[in-house]
């Protein structure tokens, strides 16, 4: 009797063990997801994508403007509600909307597309490229470089993309693109992309200092055109040669150096503090900043004659972009108070941050134009960084440097008012 009882309990301990077993799976283990790690599809090459609605693409998502083609389109408005990496007025025309407008969101690397004359605004691509700080685009949009760093060796990733349209399916009420394309080398510490559109020139850190490249704009047929020992350059297009510049603060003098495309190095300017510069298209002349004080002022150079002027309004050369219409000209954000700081510092740092209004300055007979008083179209003070054109110089967009939103300014001339007779 007892050995019969013994073996009634261990059957039901064993029974027992398999119930609590299969609870625990059912309750606890079931639900649990399998990790994923983030980073390249290796079967495409290409970043992940994010989930795709039944429309397609998520029309208004960060402009807010919901995909309504029908309403006038202001002079100047916000374009993007979230942070974005960067923006570009495209080639891309349409009798009734304008030129397109891309640009990267920030946090997800999501592409966004609206009009100049258009308030409908859709995401054209859901792939996801987090945390990208930079993105530079070709003049007709159609290709980006996406810049963003590494999570665990905090190398700076440079990752060229190509927009290729998708099929259109029942899915698909709207174009969507995908993003094919490849790495450039890793850490180009800094980047600029020519008038064309078609060609970069890049900082390419090294171990033992740097290289100055030209290459194509997907980073093909490299052309190494200077290697320094110096690592911190920055680098920018000058007519048919480049503006070599030496990174430089509030108590350390700047250097400002033409480079050929022979590597051929002749100084501009030279042990300037403060000194950023901002180099015209033609290549005949810049503006350049210089501290001062617990301030700075603002300068024009013509690289012929060496002729330098103090400009009548102030400003930093990065809140500036040159006209293509007038090489004398410049579209300005102009703040309305400069408070006393260490610069360039305080303002690169976030110390400082400034509200401005945006000006067209002609260098050349030293005058300037207002073009908008922001305090007039919204309660948003902004902070212009990035000021792009379009082709036909009718439009430019910037980021507001506050918040890292996207904004657009309709410089059509408004037509005149005939005055009533007296």
């Amino acid at each position: 009797m007892p050995k019969k009882n013994a073996k009634i309990i261990i059957i039901l301990v064993v029974f027992a063990l398999i119930l609590f077993g299969f609870a625990y799976y059912y309750f606890f283990l079931r639900n649990i997801a399998p990790e994923i790690t983030p980073g390249i599809d290796e079967t495409t090459g290409l970043f992940p994508s994010g989930e795709q609605g039944t429309s397609g693409g998520s029309t208004g998502t960060t402009g807010g403007t919901g995909g309504v083609e029908n309403i006038p389109v202001p002079k100047y408005r916000k374009i993007s509600q979230k942070p974005i990496s960067g923006g570009v007025i495209t080639t891309i025309a349409d009798k009734d909307k304008g030129f397109a407008i891309r640009y990267q969101d920030r946090a997800t690397g999501h592409i966004y597309e609206t009009w100049t004359k258009s308030m409908k605004q859709e995401r054209i691509s859901n792939t996801t490229i987090p945390k990208v700080y930079e993105t530079l685009w070709n003049k007709s949009g159609d290709s980006l470089v996406a810049r963003y760093l590494d999570g665990e060796t905090e190398d700076i990733v440079s990752f060229y993309a190509k927009l290729i349209k998708k099929e259109k399916s029942e899915d698909l009420k709207s174009d969507m693109y995908s993003l094919n394309g490849s790495f450039l080398q890793k850490n180009i510490t800094d980047v600029s992309v020519s008038s064309n559109g078609n060609n970069l020139i890049y900082v390419l850190k090294k171990n033992s200092g740097s290289s100055i490249i030209n290459s194509g704009f997907g980073g093909t047929d490299g052309v190494n055109i200077l290697n320094s020992p110096l690592k911190e350059w920055l680098v920018e297009w000058f007519g048919g040669s480049y503006l070599l510049k030496t990174k430089s603060t509030y108590k350390t003098g700047g250097f400002v150096y033409k480079l050929s495309n022979t590597g051929n190095m002749t100084k501009l300017l030279g042990n300037i503090t403060g000194l950023t510069a901002l180099g015209r298209n033609d290549g005949t002349g810049l503006l350049y900043s210089e501290s001062i004080n617990d301030t700075f002022n603002l300068f024009s150079m013509e690289t012929a004659n060496r002729k330098i002027t103090k400009t009548n309004k102030n400003t930093l050369p990065e809140k500036c972009v040159w006209s293509k219409k007038n090489n004398v000209a410049m579209y300005c954000a102009i703040p309305s108070t400069v408070p006393s700081g260490q610069y360039p510092d305080d303002w690169y740092q976030g110390f400082v941050s400034f509200d401005d209004t945006v000006w067209i300055i002609d260098t050349e007979i030293n005058l300037g134009n207002i073009i908008i008083d922001p305090s007039r179209y919204s309660e948003e003070p902004i902070d212009g960084i990035n000021l792009t054109l379009s082709e036909d110089e009718n439009y430019l967009i910037f980021t507001n440097k506050k918040d890292l939103s996207l904004w657009g300014i309709d410089l059509t001339p408004e037509p005149l008012r005939e005055s009533p007779a007296d």
